[in-house]
């Protein structure tokens, strides 16, 4: 007990010199994560602030990053030929409006800032030459610029339509807008035109994917705060088709009633989740796995990254990432694949992103710590437990 209270004191001493010095790595505790037999997770990168990664067409993984005292950047990865290690980082672009979210389409990078989304040009061509590389911004405005704005920045994907998909959050804690993208996930077109709501009712999307085989999209939601410690949920919703409303903030967890709110929609018009996950445990980015290095009984199933609970004072929860098996259009089961970002009430990470490489190995951004970590399947270490 006295040895692991002095390894918290020297991590906060060792976090707080670090807040103050951007090129010193934070410390992490590789040895003190914990994942299933046979599977081994190592340090891939250190980035600052790291958000959401994305692997490029050329071979080349981007990641977006985003902190309140700077580190806006976007970074350029090449990784080596068998994706254990980094041969070569670029940093991009920098001085960005909170530039968390990262799309790779035809040659070009998408960004998603707070209040717009830019692209790259030919990306693959200049990646390795920062000063040939120009920012254009294909859509601004959404939503209109504002300081107050709690949940605008954006997560990035293009679906199997070739539209790419983004979030406008509640502008705060919880409220009722008269702005029709506030509270949805929307898409365009590559070039920027034609702005569709896909879906609303929907407070805070951070991570969202296509479920493979039926090209279903999924999402997570960050539920609100300021109703107790273990109330509303976070969620995992399912969204098969446009047009539907999550009930948000009518509706909050599997469709309880806000009397608050007036000129609701019936409750029979509003689609409950499709799991609900400890309150504040914060989900972020999420992937289907499509790869074959893991085994069979992981294939197409969800890994959801959990930012981990900042404002619960009964305990921590989150700090992990989740195994989500879906059958069909059903969770059938969530438990935790890998933990140990925290322990009691103290954490030295918080996973953000998972993304899945070639070799069908994984990548999860952690921010707190600024790492991206690589997971990998090895048969030799099956019948070792951790």
């Amino acid at each position: 007990m006295i040895k692991r209270i002095l390894f918290f004191i020297l991590f906060f001493l060792i976090s707080n010199v670090y807040a103050n010095t951007v090129d010193v790595p934070p410390p992490i505790y590789l040895n003190q994560l914990q994942v299933p037999a046979g599977f081994k997770i190592t340090v891939f990168a250190r980035i600052p602030n790291i958000r959401q990664i994305t692997m490029g067409g050329d071979g080349i993984i981007y990641a977006g990053s985003s902190h309140h005292q700077g580190n806006n950047a976007v970074y350029a990865i090449q990784p080596s030929a068998d994706y254990t290690h980094v041969v070569k980082m670029y940093k991009l672009v920098e001085g960005l409006d909170a530039p968390i979210g990262v799309a790779y389409y035809n040659h070009d990078l998408y960004i998603g800032e707070q209040f717009k989304i830019q692209k790259i040009p030919n990306v693959s061509d200049n990646w390795q030459h920062p000063d040939k590389i120009t920012v254009v911004t294909i859509i601004d405005n959404i939503p209109p610029p504002q300081t107050d704005f709690s949940h605008s920045r954006k997560y990035l994907k293009f679906g199997p339509d070739g539209r790419l998909y983004f979030q406008v959050g509640d502008p705060v804690n919880s409220s009722q807008s008269d702005n029709p993208i506030i509270q949805t996930m929307l898409s365009i077109k590559p070039d920027g035109s034609d702005l569709q709501i896909y879906s609303h009712g929907i407070r805070n999307i951070v991570g969202f994917d296509w479920q493979p085989d039926t090209n279903v999209l999924w999402f997570s939601d960050n539920g609100q705060d300021d109703l107790g410690d273990t109330f509303p949920p976070d969620e995992i919703n399912r969204a098969p088709v446009s047009g539907m409303n999550f009930g948000f903030p009518c509706y909050i967890g599997n469709n309880v009633p806000v009397t608050k709110y007036t000129n609701c929609p019936p409750v029979n018009e509003v689609t409950p989740p499709a799991a609900e996950l400890d309150a504040h445990s914060a989900p972020l980015g999420l992937t289907f796995y499509r790869g074959t290095q893991f085994p069979n009984e992981y294939h197409n199933n969800m890994f959801l990254a959990q930012h981990g609970s900042s404002i619960r004072h009964d305990k921590l929860t989150g700090y992990q990432v989740l195994r989500v098996v879906v059958n069909n259009d059903k969770v059938v089961n969530v438990e935790p694949f890998i933990s140990g970002w925290s322990e009691g009430t103290n954490f030295w990470g918080r996973p953000v992103d998972v993304a899945e490489l070639p070799d069908g190995s994984l990548l999860i951004s952690d921010d707190y710590s600024g790492t991206i970590y690589r997971l990998a399947y090895d048969q030799s270490l099956a019948k070792v437990s951790r």
